[in-house]
């Protein structure tokens, strides 16, 4: 019989605030000890080690100074994929000088700003061992005493009799692994379990070991689950009588094997490692179980048992590792930034944790930048141990050897090693800046900006809010010190004018919108009616006031965000419009219809157009109102965005205008996002560009970035928004905004200036490199109406965002899924961009409503030479008119007509001669299930096939490995560059087939991310080669001259 501690699943289970250890001085500079302390010069520092009992709640810090300090923070052994030191105190120089008792909470550093994230962990259970740097912050000397670490611990109570599972003991090396009832073997992130498919419950293990280390493989099932996170425990009993524990908690150290909030799979958490269980035929989604690791704060103590308990039925644990004192050794080396190049004098510090107390002589290691397959020496380091811990400072010069551009490591010989950091290509392969960013509020504290310039972000988008005096002018009081605390930190600005959906009250004589929904009172909306005149002026007096205040720092406020407040759409299920804007959607219709031909138009029977409601808009059948009231108000938005741009230019012709614009261009006829025009100022008034806010995935974006980046050149922007606990996932969005030559590279997420596990800085290198190559294209271009999408607006107006795109999403991903790498769109609004369609082939991307005009300019391209490759969904909303001009009629899937030449395959096609080229239709519409790139390899092998036939071309790059997407470029400096995305969580060993004439004929291929050079092989017109690609993840593959 096994009683549980029932306290064990009380968030309340804690006692007082206490003492837990005080802190361990393990390396002085410019210092010298006092009692109780120490006493710090100017330019001086100190850094102690303070390591706590594993389940803790309201840890902070506690000392008594005469002065002000910097206090900086590290806690090892967290699965960040970047660590780096936070600023934990930062007193001003100018701060009083008076000895006094002081404390600072650590929860949000531990935690990463849990309540930010909305959430509230029942428990806590960290690796509490944080090396602590104290610095003084003025001129003369600071004492310091008495730092030591407090918190609660947790309370436990254990009663009743315990039945012991015999247990068995499986010794490889250090390690040992615990078995119960029926196992088997299984090594799982490098180490060897037991591991136990039935899982276990509730149980008591005797151990009677010393313990450095514990590891738990668990799992979480899905179903129903306990009220709060806590989901297990292993309560951990000492020969001494001493208890600890490690929780079982939800988004701290696991998740559910197939949740965890990303659009893929369960993702890493603080505590908790994914063991990633690829799901589908590539990998490319997945579930998971999860490994936690902690040390153990009393590795000299044997560990008497370890009783497990559950709160979740669906919870099990699986395996448990325990590893001996003797060979843990943990550590980092932190390096004042992630991001540096060639020349630059690096300084680092290293931080060391032993098990095993190794006390001793000072020691020597050598200082190494290192790739898997590539290592260089640079220096080397002393240290000297006391007890458990070491901490030591160094510099090195970074050396100039292409070789070891990309993703690095600093390492020790000793073994300890940083995160993955970026070493930045030569200043000649990147003449152009492209930005990293955050977005987050301004009026963070500088540690903040600090943190995120060390971590390799160079810029900071700001919300820049709406505020008036009491005359009437944007108040900006205090903004010139937060921008000064900005920069000051090494970050450029850009404005994120954050005015969207909110009502003001400086704005009460502007109107406001009304919602309309069917039997339901209408309700005023947080918006404003872009017809109504007062509004209209005041909105224009904002930008121009906030263009102003980017004009003061012009070498330092890059770009404003010029469409907030203008993004009044008539809604995506309800309709929203105002008084205004409606009755000039009247007298549109009265220029249009006689009322007569209204009525019989729309089935309505109306004794005026005056009669017209809203509501009549929301219930119509007709497809008539709709799109017209969706026009009216794309016109007007569309002028009040070029007067606001105007003025804007008046005042700061330099700065970048950046048109924000999620989801699918059709959807913009609903979210009042006016592609077109936004497309047209940033070309007249440029640099601007509209900008994408979702790059998570590839499809998403990838209309925005054609229309963009690659049809007009524009300096092209996008965003990875996934919430955390999404974590390092978010890579795969600057993954594709690498792939799309970004100007700026945005994270939509700001916790405290924590990113968490957002490792820029190994994917910078190749992001800047990539930005500055000119894409290679292959000989396809697309066809696009942006106008065509009001004709479908009926169809998608109550539908779920994304739903009725999927023809577009699926021929994007078609075309990644086969590394055929399109050149640009001909857009029906541009006819003049016409003139770069150079190719032989354009495929139609889902336009379905083709205007008489637009028409014309594809029988046009097609009597030249082109092939025009359509479908089903190609004018579908017009009964195919554009099709019948050839004499083809389409009855369901069934395309009929004279002359017409059929083809069979996964992609059917008729096709039938045009002058000099030719018509071929796809006798279905676009399909690649799924968000993610990849295909079955019958879809695959046909689409590339009869792209490749009717564009007769040979592509420039292919792959064997799905869904692997390659992308060639030209470097400044002449090398070809394949960048190479894995969207999967397996490594796929890949070989890449590519074009000879696109690689000089002496050159050599390097893998920049693993640092192996690689064998080429030359077949005939192909060049092919042959690298690993890690997993959820990106690398680069350098053809060089020799």
């Amino acid at each position: 019989m096994l009683l549980l501690p029932s306290m064990l699943s009380s968030q309340h289970a804690y006692g007082n605030l206490e003492d837990l250890c005080s802190g361990l001085v393990v390396e002085v500079r410019h210092a010298e000890s006092i009692a109780d302390g120490v006493r710090i010069h100017p330019g001086g520092r100190v850094v102690y080690v303070a390591h706590g009992p594993l389940s803790v709640k309201d840890l902070r810090l506690a000392w008594e100074s005469d002065g002000p300090l910097k206090i900086k923070a590290i806690q090892i052994g967290i699965r960040e994929s970047i660590q780096l030191s936070e600023i934990i105190v930062w007193d001003n120089a100018d701060q009083e000088r008076k000895s006094i008792k002081r404390a600072c909470g650590l929860t949000d550093f531990v935690t990463r700003f849990q309540y930010q994230r909305r959430q509230n962990h029942a428990h806590i259970t960290a690796n509490n061992l944080f090396f602590l740097t104290v610095e003084s912050q003025c001129p003369e000397v600071v004492e310091f005493r008495g730092l030591r670490l407090m918190g609660r611990r947790m309370k436990h109570e254990v009663s009743g009799v315990f039945d012991d599972l015999r247990v068995k003991k499986v010794v490889d090396g250090s390690d040992i692994a615990l078995g119960w009832g029926e196992s088997r073997h299984e090594v799982v992130l490098g180490r060897k379990y037991l591991v136990h498919d039935a899982g276990l419950g509730f149980a008591s293990l005797s151990i009677g070991e010393q313990v450095g280390a514990f590891h738990v493989l668990h799992s979480l099932a899905r179903g129903e689950s306990a009220s709060d996170d806590h989901v297990g425990t292993l309560l951990i009993e000492y020969e001494d009588g001493v208890f600890d524990a490690i929780c079982a908690v939800k988004s701290w150290n696991i998740q559910v094997e197939d949740g965890g909030g990303t659009w893929w799979g369960p993702a890493t958490t603080l505590l908790g490692q994914a063991v990633y269980l690829p799901k589908g035929e590539y990998g490319d989604h997945w579930t998971a179980k999860y490994q936690m690791s902690y040390l153990n704060p009393r590795p000299n103590v044997p560990v008497k048992r370890i009783i497990l308990s559950k709160k979740d039925d669906n919870y099990k644990v699986e395996g448990i590792m325990l590893e001996r004192p003797e060979s843990i050794l943990v550590g980092l080396v932190e390096p004042d930034r992630a991001t540096f190049e060639a020349g630059e004098k690096l300084g680092f510090t290293m931080y060391e944790y032993r098990a095993k107390a190794n006390p001793g002589p000072p020691s020597v290691a050598s200082v190494e930048l290192v790739k898997p397959d590539l290592r260089v020496e640079l220096g080397k380091l002393g240290f000297h141990r006391e007890g458990h811990y070491s901490s030591a400072r160094g510099e090195v010069t970074i050396p100039d050897d292409w070789r070891l551009c990309g993703p690095v490591r600093l390492k020790l010989s000793s073994g300890i090693a940083s995160s993955e950091l970026g070493l930045l290509y030569p200043r000649d392969w990147r003449p152009r800046p492209n930005y990293m960013s955050m977005i987050g509020g301004g009026r963070d504290p500088r540690q903040d900006y600090v943190h995120l310039k060390r971590l390799g972000y160079d810029a900071f988008k700001l919300h820049l809010p709406w505020i008036v005096k009491e005359n009437g002018d944007v108040d900006w009081n205090g903004w010139e010190d937060r921008f000064k605390t900005i920069t000051d930190a090494g970050l450029k600005i850009s404005f994120r004018n954050h005015i969207t959906n909110r009502v003001f009250p400086h704005l009460e004589q502007c109107a406001r919108r009304v919602t309309y929904e069917k039997d339901k009172e209408p309700e005023i909306a947080k918006s404003y009616d872009p017809a109504d005149e007062t509004f209209r002026k005041k909105l224009v007096e904002y930008y121009v006031s906030s263009a102003k205040l980017g004009a003061t720092r012009p070498d330092h406020i890059i770009s404003i965000n010029a469409n907030y407040g203008l993004r009044q759409g008539i809604g995506t299920g309800r309709l929203t419009v105002g008084p205004a804007t409606f009755q000039a959607f009247l007298k549109s219709l009265q220029k249009e219809f006689t009322l007569e031909e209204f009525n019989r138009a729309t089935s309505l029977n109306l004794g005026s157009f005056s009669e017209l409601q809203p509501d009549h808009v929301l219930n119509d059948r007709s497809r008539v109102l709709l799109p017209r009231l969706s026009r009216v108000n794309h016109q007007l938005l569309a002028s009040l965005q070029r007067e606001v741009v105007r003025e804007i230019r008046r005042v700061n012709p330099g700065i970048h205008l950046t048109f924000n614009a999620p989801f699918h261009v059709n959807e913009h006829t609903m979210l009042g996002l006016t592609t077109e025009e936004y497309l047209r100022l940033a070309t007249e008034y440029g640099p601007g560009s509209i900008f994408h806010e979702t790059a998570d995935r590839y499809c998403l974006s990838f209309a925005k970035w054609m229309l963009a980046k690659r049809t007009f050149g524009h300096l092209y922007g996008d965003e990875g928004c996934q919430n955390p606990p999404t974590y390092e996932h978010n890579t795969f969005a600057y993954c594709w905004m690498t792939a799309f030559q970004c100007w700026d590279a945005l994270y939509c997420q700001w916790w405290g200036g924590k990113p968490a596990h957002q490792n820029i800085a190994r994917l910078k290198p190749d992001f800047q490199l990539v930005f500055n190559a000119e894409y290679i294209p292959d000989p396809i271009c697309l066809a696009i109406s942006l106008n065509a999408a009001f004709e479908q607006l009926p169809d998608m107006f109550g539908k779920p965002l994304h739903s009725q795109n999927w023809s577009h999403y699926s021929l994007a991903n078609l075309l990644r899924g086969t590394n055929l790498n399109a050149d640009r769109y001909m857009v029906e609004e541009f006819p003049e961009q016409d003139r770069n369609v150079k190719s032989k082939l354009l495929i139609d991307d889902s336009t379905r409503s083709i205007s008489q005009k637009f028409g014309d300019r594809l029988v046009d391209f097609m009597e030249k030479g082109g092939v025009f490759l359509g479908s089903l969904a190609t004018d579908s909303l017009n009964q195919y008119r554009f099709y019948g001009r050839f004499g083809i009629g389409i009855k369901g899937q069934e395309v009929e007509g004279s002359d017409l030449v059929r083809h069979g395959g996964a992609f059917p096609v008729v096709e039938k001669r045009v002058g000099k080229g030719k018509l071929v239709v796809l006798t279905k519409w676009w399909s690649n299930p799924g968000w993610m790139p990849g295909a079955t390899e019958e879809l695959r092998r046909d689409f590339a096939g009869l792209l490749r036939r009717y564009g007769e071309f040979e592509p420039n790059v292919s792959c064997d490995a799905v869904p692997l997407s390659v992308i060639p470029y030209r470097a400044v400096n002449g090398d070809l560059v394949l960048y190479v995305v894995n969207p999967t969580v397996r490594a796929l060993d890949a070989c890449f087939d590519v074009k000879a004439s696109l690689i000089r004929h002496d050159g050599i291929a390097r893998d920049m991310g693993s640092g192996r050079e690689l064998v080429i092989e030359r077949r005939g017109n192909r060049v092919l080669t042959r690298t690993q690609i890690q997993p959820m993840g990106a690398a680069t593959i350098l053809f060089r001259s020799r």
